[in-house]
């Protein structure tokens, strides 16, 4: 069974997990068992308007266990990503959870010696901040954003998300954003933090353009939550193909992965 070839379990949550405040269908079951087996667990997820904090309240609420240093949101990797290259002093585009994650690293908010540009999810983004960033950014600042989601889903249709104040800004800066979040390699070097070379991970997502490709780029293999009758034979990158599909949480322990 899956749960016996790896070592460790990235796990994404929205649509893995839970499903707003609603957990999945064995999900609490599958993650205690996981424990009880002393396999290694990651929560990674490109959210940013949330902190790591947050997300182990939620999991508890849930009735699933969860450390702080398990969580790996795109605010928090975005905010080790700046300490690891030494920036101090950056302007933060985000909101306050964003804003957090970097003043955990002494990351200081400003305009006038901004070292970089950091973007993530503001709602109540203006034309004016988008023409300071870009400015900033034209004058040499670096320019990273957490993650590059074009939409989030809402009960009346899909909404602007992050990726769409990024496209703006490169628009106008001429310049292309660093991203941290899924699926790019920053992300997933942060939620491998503590795990070692030789012990075997994989990654389980909903999503193949972020969870499964991420997953391949990086490395690791990667299971898909969803319907076995997905064709992926269309998919433009087969990267994004899982290694295998489960409906949920429960197969982790009946299904089999032919990558071992």
């Amino acid at each position: 069974m899956i749960a016996q070839s790896f070592d460790a379990f990235l796990f994404d949550l929205d649509g893995v997990v839970y499903v707003g405040e609603q957990a999945l269908t064995g999900a609490p079951e599958a993650l205690k068992k996981l424990r009880q087996m002393n396999k290694i667990i990651r929560f990674v997820t490109n959210n940013p308007c949330t902190t790591r904090e947050k997300v182990k309240e939620k999991l508890a609420r849930l009735n699933i266990e969860a450390n702080v240093d398990e969580v790996v949101t795109a605010s928090s990797a975005t905010a080790e990503y700046l300490f690891k290259k030494n920036i101090t002093n950056a302007y933060i585009l985000g909101d306050e959870h964003l804003k957090s994650e970097c003043e955990r690293y002494d990351i200081i908010h400003t305009e006038s010696c901004a070292e970089a540009v950091v973007v993530g999810w503001d709602g109540k983004v203006t034309f004016n901040e988008i023409a300071t960033v870009s400015r900033l950014i034209r004058n040499g600042a670096y320019f990273i954003a957490t993650n590059e989601d074009k939409t989030f889903p809402m009960p009346d249709g899909p909404a602007p998300a992050t990726g769409t104040i990024v496209r703006a800004i490169e628009t106008a800066s001429e310049k292309r954003a660093i991203i941290i979040g899924k699926p790019y390699a920053a992300m997933f070097q942060t939620a491998m933090n503590g795990i070692h070379k030789h012990q075997k991970a994989i990654m389980i997502g909903d999503t193949p353009t972020t969870d499964i490709l991420g997953a391949h780029q990086f490395g690791i293999p990667a299971i898909l939550i969803g319907n076995e009758s997905n064709d992926f034979q269309n998919v433009q990158d087969i990267l994004e193909k899982p290694d295998v599909t489960i409906p949920n949480l429960t197969e982790l322990f009946n299904a089999s992965i032919n990558m071992i």
